[in-house]
């Protein structure tokens, strides 16, 4: 057997939703910004989501992200969203998955009660807020402020909190229709399933990834 490359990715879930973060081991990606490492992802590069969310490695359902740098000063860590069927714009799941894991590892500058994280995804920044206790890594929030930021792009998710759910739960203080002037602050949490070290051999004819 040839190993032509090994792709480390972390595994999490959030409430029992699985999100796989791929770390390392892959080429970088071209581009300044994240809009542009994604569209060359996408044309130039996409057998690497095949590879790690499709069969045999993934499945239908499998949601995840690339880690890659930030591209704002605000921000520890940059991340494209893909998953089994493609690209995507917005997933709070994956926002609390990396937030939780960069405090839990320590890739970011660890402070309690709460430590920030900034996160820079195509078009936009996000902060979380992830609650530590100098062992572990707790519940994470999303303020308000940047759920306004993306209601435009993502009717269905804002719409889902004004209807009143939060990933934990809790009732929402504000619950507002489209107007956006105060939407439900989001909150959840995330632990980490594991660790995986990928390779791929390109005498396999399913290296890349196949749909059952």
């Amino acid at each position: 057997m040839k190993i032509n490359r090994t792709i480390d990715t972390v595994d999490v879930h959030t409430n029992g939703r699985p999100f796989r973060l791929v770390t390392r081991g892959l080429p970088k990606f071209a581009g300044t910004t994240l809009a542009e490492r994604r569209a060359w992802l996408e044309r130039n590069a996409d057998h690497w989501r095949r590879a790690l969310f499709l069969a045999p490695r993934g499945y239908a359902g499998l949601a995840g992200g690339f880690l890659t740098e930030p591209e704002s000063e605000s921000a520890n860590l940059g991340m494209i969203y893909v998953d089994a069927d493609g690209y995507f714009e917005r997933n709070d799941d994956g926002v609390i998955a990396l937030a939780t894991v960069a405090v839990a590892l320590g890739w970011v500058e660890r402070s309690a009660p709460e430590t920030r994280v900034g996160i820079d995804l195509p078009g936009r920044v996000v902060e979380a807020f992830v609650k530590w206790d100098g062992d572990h890594a707790g519940t994470v929030r999303l303020g308000s402020a940047q759920a306004r930021a993306v209601a435009h792009r993502s009717y269905a998710h804002a719409a889902h909190a004004a209807a009143g759910a939060t990933r934990d739960g809790k009732q929402p203080r504000h619950a507002a229709a489209p107007a956006w002037t105060a939407l439900p602050e989001t909150a959840g949490r995330a632990r980490i399933c594991g660790f995986s070290n990928w390779i791929i051999d390109e005498s396999d004819p399913f290296a890349y990834g196949c749909v059952l």
